[in-house]
């Protein structure tokens, strides 16, 4: 990595980043970079709810219907 990054030529330095790949990739086989996981108990009279990734929810759109 240090050697890439130091490197100035795109093709040199692209094979330095395959090669510090593959010694991750041998040493690390396994890497989990992030868990997210959202449970939301949501009446069925709510309308407007909708699951999304970022777990975002305007109140702009929700209402409570009769």
């Amino acid at each position: 990595m240090r050697e890439a990054q130091t490197e100035g030529a795109p093709a040199p330095r692209r094979w330095l980043l395959f090669e510090a790949e593959a010694v991750l990739l041998d040493e690390q086989p396994g890497l989990v970079l992030l868990i997210c996981q959202f449970r939301n108990l949501v009446s069925p009279k709510l309308k407007g709810w909708e699951p999304n990734v970022l777990n975002h929810h305007s109140g702009r759109y929700i209402s409570i219907a009769p």
